[in-house]
C-alpha cells in the first residue's frame, strides 16, 4: 500500500523538556472550565500570531491537452475506445467495452525524486459508475500486467455520469491493493480508465500528479490529519514564527497533554506558553527540541499553577527559516481525576480473524487463551455470538457504527464508512474521552473512515516498523499478522499518560491471522519442529496448484487443490491449526500484560473492557480456507465477553446476540446514548438475567470478483437460513441449518422444512430491503454544514 509522504519522509523526534520554574501562584479568578478543552475544537475562536504564508510551491505536474501543462505527452488506446482525439483542448472518445484504458505517456519523469500524495483527474463521462487512473514509474509493471487487474485499481473514484467536468481526487494514503503496486516516483506514464459504462462518451481535460513537496507547500495552518511513523493524530499545523493563542478558562486540575513533531529536516522548536488574564506577560511552560524529525513524541504538561484561571495558551513554532512546518498532535487541556460517574476506562481488544470454538472457554480441547477465559469468569460470556460480516473491513465498520454492512455500504476494500455515521470513537471523544486506536490492517482505519473520533491511530505500517528493528533476525514478513505485542506497548506508553483522565481505545490485533505461524515460544506449544519440516514440504506441493494469487499468497487451498498435489488435508489443517492455536494463545499472553498494568494503575475496577472479534477463519469445513467468502457458521460464530465495571460477575448469556449490539452496550455502560441510526441494542438486559427476546441476527458477504456471488442469512429462533444470490450451479439458492445443533452448518435441512424456508426467506429480504434503504445517501455528510465546517471535515480526512 501507497504511504503517505508524511509517514515516508517524517523524522522521530527526541525532545529535551524544559519546564520553567517559578510559575506564578495567585489566587486563581473565576469558575473553573470544563474538563475537556481541545484545541483543534476551539480552532474557530484561535487568533494566529505573526501569520506564515507556506513557502512556494514545488511546479504543477500537470497532462492537458490545450497546450498548457507539461510538454512531450503522447497519448493511445490501450483498449476499448474508438475515436480518441484532442477537441477544443480536450482528449475525447468513446468506450467500447467497460473496460477502457487510454496511456498518456511523458517525454520526462514527473516527480523525479520524490514520493507521490495524490492524483487528481478532471474528466467528464455520459455514463458509468467509476473512473479510474494509475501512474506508473519508468521501472513500473509493464502495461498488460496493470490492464489484466484493471478491476483492482486501487486509484479509482465513484463517478458522476453528465456532461459537467468534475475533478476527482485520491489521496494514495487512502488506497489499499493486495496485487498491483502504486507507483511512487519518476513516473512516465498514467493510464486512464474514463468509465466503467460501454458505449459511453467521454472527455478528458487535464491529469494531475500532486506530490509530497507541492502537498507539504500547501498545508495551510489549522486543524489536520497528519502522520508521522504511520502513528496519525489530529493535528494542529503552524508554520514558524507563527503562535497560535487560545483563550481558556482552566479546570481544577489541568493537564496539557499533546505530541508534537515534524517533517522538516530543520526542525523548529515547540514552545508552550500561558499568559493569564488581565496583561500579564506570558510563561514558557515548556521548550520541546526536536532533534530527529520521525516520529509523534508525546508528553503532557503539568497547569496547576494555572488553575480555574482564564489564560492564553500560546503554541508557538521557532526556527531560523520562515515557513517551517510543526505538527501539534491533540492538543488538549483535560482535568485530572477518577472516580467519575462513568468508567474511566473503556477498552475495545479487537482480535482479527478468531473463531470461538478455537477458545477453551467455549469448550476447546486446547487452553488457548486462560485470560480470556479469566475474564469471562470474572465478568460476562456471550455463548452465541453472530458476526454481520466475514472479512475484516466490512465487519469491523459494523462493529463500530452498530450498523450492518447494508447501511454502511462497505463491501468492497475502497469503499468507506459515511462522515455523516457516528463511530464508536467518535461518542467516546463527544463524551470527554481521550481516544486512542491501533489497526492491523488497512481496512480498520483511515482506510475506511474508521479514524473518525481517535486522537491518535497507529497504522498498519506502525507496527512492521517496529518489527524492523525487533533485533531477533527475523524479518517484518514473520510478523505482519503477529500485532499484539507492538500495539499493547503502544497503548500501555499512551495511557500512562493519560491514566487520570478518562480513555477510550481500540486494539485491533492480528495475531490468529494467517500466515499462522506464532512467534516462539509458541509456535512449538502444540506443534513439534520435524511437523513444521512436513508442512513446509506440502505447501511446497500444493502452491503451483493454487489458483488464485491472493490465496497462494497465504497459502490457503482448497480442498480440491491439495488432492490435486497429493497433499493430504487432514494432516495439513492439522499444523495450520496447531500454528493457529498457538497464535491465540501468543496473543492472550498480550491481553494478560493489559490487564495487569490495569491493575498496577490502580484501574482495573474503574475499567469495562471487551474482547471481541470481526469474524472466524475455514479449515476447509466447507471445501476452503480463508474467510469472507461464505456467511457458514466457522466464519460468522465469534466470542464476546465483557469484564469490570458494571458487568455482571460470573454470567453466561446462552441468548444469542450479535456484534453489532457491541456498541450500545458499551455506551450503556458508560452512561451515554447510543446514536439515533445504531441498528444494534445493548446487552444490559441480557447480562442482568431480565427477560429479553433475541433479535434476528442477520450476516452478509457481498461477492466482489469474478465467479463470486452475494450471500445472506438470518439467524432466528435456532435456525440459521442462507440465501445464495445469484449462484452458480451446484450451489443451493437456499440453505437451512440447525443454528444450535449444527453451529457449522454441516447439514442441511431446507427439503424437510420448506414452511420454515419460505417464512424465514421473507424476513431476510424484508431486513435487505430495509437495511439498503437506511444507507444514507453520499450527500448527507455535508449537508448543512458552512465552509468552515466543510473545510474541517476535509482536513481531517472525514471527507475527500
Amino acid at each position: 500500500m501507497q504511504r503517505s509522504p508524511t509517514e515516508l519522509t517524517s523524522l522521530v523526534p527526541i525532545f529535551v523538556l524544559l519546564v520553567a520554574a517559578g510559575c506564578g501562584t495567585d489566587a486563581p479568578t473565576g469558575e473553573p472550565g470544563p474538563a475537556v478543552i481541545s484545541l483543534l475544537d476551539r480552532w474557530p475562536e484561535a487568533r494566529v500570531e505573526l501569520p506564515t504564508p507556506p513557502p512556494a510551491a514545488a511546479p504543477r505536474a500537470e497532462i492537458r491537452f490545450d497546450g498548457s501543462g507539461l510538454e512531450g505527452v503522447s497519448w493511445s488506446v490501450v483498449q476499448g475506445v474508438e475515436d480518441l482525439k484532442v477537441d477544443g483542448g480536450r482528449l475525447t472518445g468513446r468506450a467500447t467495452s467497460e473496460a477502457p484504458v487510454i496511456l498518456l505517456e511523458t517525454a520526462s519523469p514527473m516527480g523525479a525524486g520524490d514520493e507521490l500524495w495524490a492524483v487528481e483527474i478532471a474528466l467528464s463521462a455520459s455514463a458509468g459508475t467509476r473512473a479510474g487512473v494509475h501512474p506508473v514509474p519508468a521501472q513500473g509493471p509493464p502495461v498488460p500486467a496493470i490492464v489484466a487487474r484493471a478491476g483492482e485499481w486501487p486509484l479509482s473514484s465513484p463517478l458522476v455520469p453528465g456532461d459537467e467536468v468534475r475533478t476527482y481526487s485520491v489521496t494514495l494514503d487512502r488506497v489499499f491493493t493486495l496485487v498491483l503496486p502504486v507507483g511512487e516516483t519518476d513516473v512516465t506514464r498514467v493510464l486512464v480508465r474514463p468509465t466503467d459504462a460501454d458505449a459511453a462518451d467521454f472527455t478528458v481535460e487535464s491529469v494531475r500528479l500532486v506530490f509530497r513537496r507541492e502537498h507539504l507547500a500547501s498545508i495551510p495552518s489549522g486543524p489536520g490529519w497528519h502522520g508521522l511513523g504511520e502513528v496519525f493524530r489530529e493535528t494542529l499545523v503552524s508554520r514558524a514564527p507563527e503562535a497560535l493563542s487560545f483563550t481558556v478558562t482552566l479546570p481544577e486540575r489541568p493537564w496539557l497533554h499533546l505530541a508534537v513533531g515534524t517533517v522538516e529536516e530543520s526542525p523548529p522548536t515547540f514552545r508552550v506558553e500561558v499568559a493569564p488574564a488581565g496583561g500579564a506577560s506570558a510563561e514558557v511552560v515548556a521548550e520541546l527540541e526536536v532533534e530527529a524529525p520521525e516520529a509523534w513524541q508525546e508528553t503532557r504538561l503539568d497547569l496547576a499553577p494555572w488553575a480555574g484561571r482564564t489564560v492564553e495558551l500560546r503554541l508557538a513554532a521557532v526556527a531560523d527559516a520562515a515557513g517551517v512546518l510543526a505538527f501539534w498532535g491533540a492538543p488538549t487541556v483535560r482535568n485530572a481525576a477518577r472516580g467519575g460517574e462513568r468508567p474511566q476506562a473503556v477498552i475495545v481488544f479487537l482480535a482479527d480473524t478468531l473463531r470461538s470454538d478455537h477458545l477453551d472457554a467455549w469448550g476447546h480441547g486446547r487452553e488457548t487463551a486462560p485470560t480470556v477465559s479469566r475474564l469471562a469468569a470474572e465478568g460476562t460470556r456471550f455463548a452465541d455470538v453472530v458476526a454481520q460480516a466475514t472479512w475484516t473491513k466490512a465487519s469491523v465498520s459494523s462493529i463500530l457504527t452498530s450498523l450492518y454492512p447494508a447501511t454502511t455500504g462497505v463491501a468492497d476494500v475502497n469503499d468507506k464508512v459515511s462522515a455523516a455515521e457516528t463511530t464508536l470513537a467518535e461518542a467516546f471523544r463527544g463524551a470527554g474521552y481521550a481516544t486512542f486506536a491501533t489497526s492491523s490492517v488497512p481496512f480498520t482505519g483511515q482506510l475506511t473512515n474508521l479514524h473518525q473520533g481517535v486522537e491518535v491511530l497507529y497504522e498498519f505500517g506502525a507496527a512492521a516498523g517496529a518489527a524492523a528493528g525487533n533485533g531477533s533476525g527475523r524479518g517484518v514478513e514473520d510478523y505482519q499478522s503477529k500485532t499484539a505485542q507492538v500495539w499493547v506497548d503502544a497503548f500501555l506508553e499512551w495511557l500512562d499518560l493519560h491514566r487520570d483522565v478518562p480513555v477510550f481505545a481500540l486494539i485491533h490485533v492480528m495475531d490468529p491471522h494467517s500466515p499462522f505461524r506464532p512467534k516462539a515460544p509458541y509456535d512449538t506449544m502444540w506443534a513439534e519442529p520435524a511437523d513444521a519440516e512436513r508442512f513446509a514440504e506440502q505447501a511446497a506441493r500444493v502452491e503451483p496448484h493454487i489458483e488464485s494469487p491472493l490465496m497462494r499468497r497465504f497459502m490457503a487451498p482448497s480442498r480440491d487443490e491439495l488432492a490435486a498435489a497429493g497433499v493430504d488435508a487432514a494432516s495439513f489443517v492439522a499444523h495450520e491449526k496447531a500454528w493457529y492455536d498457538g497464535s491465540i494463545r501468543g496473543m492472550d499472553a498480550q491481553l494478560a500484560r493489559l490487564v495487569a498494568r490495569l491493575g498496577e494503575l490502580g484501574l482495573a475496577e474503574d475499567t469495562v473492557l471487551a474482547f471481541v472479534t470481526d469474524h472466524g477463519e475455514e479449515f476447509l469445513e466447507h471445501g476452503r480456507h480463508w474467510h469472507g467468502h461464505t456467511v457458514y457458521g466457522e466464519l460468522s460464530n465469534v466470542p464476546l465477553v465483557l469484564w469490570g465495571r458494571g458487568v455482571p460477575a460470573g454470567r453466561v448469556v446462552e441468548d444469542m446476540v450479535r456484534n453489532v449490539d457491541v456498541m450500545p452496550t458499551l455506551l450503556d455502560l458508560a452512561g451515554i446514548e447510543a446514536p439515533r441510526r445504531a441498528q444494534g441494542r445493548s446487552l444490559l438486559r441480557f447480562m442482568n438475567g431480565g427477560a429479553a427476546r433475541p433479535e434476528p441476527a442477520f450476516i452478509e458477504q457481498r461477492g466482489a470478483g469474478p465467479g463470486e456471488y452475494d450471500s445472506f442469512a438470518i439467524v432466528t429462533e435456532g435456525w440459521k437460513l442462507i440465501w445464495n444470490d445469484g449462484a452458480p450451479e451446484g450451489v443451493p439458492e437456499r440453505e437451512l441449518y440447525d443454528h444450535e445443533a449444527d453451529p457449522l452448518d454441516q447439514d442441511d435441512v431446507a427439503a424437510a422444512h420448506p414452511d420454515v424456508v419460505e417464512r424465514l426467506a421473507l424476513d431476510l429480504e424484508r431486513w435487505r430491503l430495509w437495511a439498503e434503504s437506511d444507507r444514507l445517501d453520499p450527500d448527507a455528510a455535508t449537508e448543512g454544514l458552512s465552509a468552515a465546517e466543510l473545510e474541517r471535515l476535509r482536513s481531517l480526512g472525514y471527507l475527500e
